[in-house]
């Protein structure tokens, strides 16, 4: 298909936001995101409250990554009641308008008590956690308009300039407190997520990204066999089972749960500067549109899986800190649930990290593969002796 330039997306989303109380001087596109652009928009005229800035997310019926890969119809489930009063409605369209009325039901939902949690009240540093309020949502010209934390970075990137593979260890407790404070944080959401019925009808209908997502964990398992065929050709059996595993999870929704669909720390945004004691650090949790019915372990394992290869790729040990700070503020879980964990860990570090731009050498990338090969197999076989003397030996303290 033809696609559109960004410069002509840009130019359209312009034109669209004029005369609204969103209409901007410019945008700055947001190099993330697959399936969207998002841009920061510079108002005209401050809101009334003073907001100067504000994120803007635009659909088009193409992907924003891959615009030759064009995004089919779908029936999209709207939260809004329909002419006698009668809600939900249904109207056609595509995956990309569906990810954006979830992101839009998601953020509505959770404004004013997106607060689940963030770290004790006697700890040095004060993290406080939610989520951007939705502001505007313009489902004519697919526009999601948000709030916005001016001056930030998401954690992946404040953790590869703050810190180095020679951070002291002095920087631990604060690293620990941050990913306590993003675990709390977590188990607060899926207790709040389990009570939202009308939500779960809405995010039901979102099985693109449910697709997607068992793709990027499960689907591509084949692909780095043959990629890798010495080093996981002898496992590739396990790869199999695993891959109808996930088949399988998905089929009965009354086990599934609403799960963020992309929770990592790319999408864990905070203020780009240095962090101090007793001063409050706001963080945003964003990106929503992946928001599916889902095992949990999506969640947990995707960060614990992100969190792990700043370790494995750049050699950082805040990574390690964050990351057994979020697991033990996040459990107590039980066995079965740590492996599942474990399982997925294993297929973010082995099937979604080769693909992410700038992690790593191909050399590197080989020996984070057969880590992630490691800790699947291991998972798989329910090795918990094996995790207790590994650097995932946090799952196994948490669980019971």
């Amino acid at each position: 298909m033809a696609s559109t330039s960004s410069v002509a997306i840009e130019d359209k989303v312009l034109k669209s936001l004029e005369g609204s109380r969103f209409e901007s001087v410019a945008l700055q596109k947001i190099t993330e995101g697959n399936v969207n652009w998002s841009y920061v928009a510079k108002l005209c005229r401050p809101l009334d409250d003073g907001t100067e800035e504000a994120l803007i997310k635009h659909g088009e019926n193409f992907m924003s990554s891959k615009p030759d890969f064009a995004l089919t119809l779908t029936r999209c489930v709207s939260a809004k009641a329909n002419a006698n009063g009668v809600g939900p409605r249904f109207r056609h369209s595509t995956e990309a308008d569906m990810q954006q009325r979830v992101e839009e039901e998601v953020l509505k939902r959770l404004s004013g008590c997106s607060s689940f949690g963030s770290g004790d009240s006697g700890d040095a540093y004060h993290f406080r956690i939610r989520t951007a309020e939705a502001l505007h949502f313009d489902e004519e010209n697919a526009n999601l308009v948000q709030e916005y934390l001016p001056n930030s970075i998401n954690l992946k990137q404040y953790v590869l300039q703050y810190y180095s593979s020679q951070t002291p260890a002095s920087f631990e407790p604060q690293c620990r407190q941050l990913g306590k404070a993003v675990g709390a944080w977590l188990k607060g959401y899926v207790e709040w997520s389990t009570k939202q019925v009308e939500l779960r009808k809405v995010v039901a209908e979102n099985g693109f990204a449910q697709e997607v997502k068992r793709m990027l964990n499960f689907g591509f398992l084949r692909g780095r066999v043959d990629q890798f065929p010495a080093l996981l050709g002898h496992d590739k059996n396990i790869f199999d089972k695993l891959e109808q595993m996930a088949e399988v999870e998905l089929q009965d929704q009354s086990q599934l749960q609403i799960v963020h669909g992309d929770l990592a720390p790319g999408n864990v945004i905070l203020p780009n500067v240095p962090m101090e004691e007793g001063v409050d650090i706001p963080i945003f949790i964003i990106d929503w549109e992946c928001t599916q019915l889902g095992v949990l372990s999506v969640d947990f394992g995707e960060m614990v899986g992100e969190l792990y290869a700043l370790r494995l790729y750049k050699s950082v040990p805040a990574g390690l800190w964050i990351m057994e700070g979020f697991v033990a503020a996040y459990g107590h879980f039980s066995e079965d649930f740590a492996f599942r964990a474990a399982i997925q860990i294993g297929t973010h570090l082995l099937c979604v990290t080769p693909a992410s731009e700038g992690w790593g050498t191909p050399d590197q990338i080989q020996g984070v593969a057969r880590v992630g090969r490691d800790v699947i197999v291991h998972a798989w076989k329910r090795d918990r002796l094996w995790f207790e003397t590994s650097d995932l030996a946090c799952l196994f303290k948490a669980a019971v």
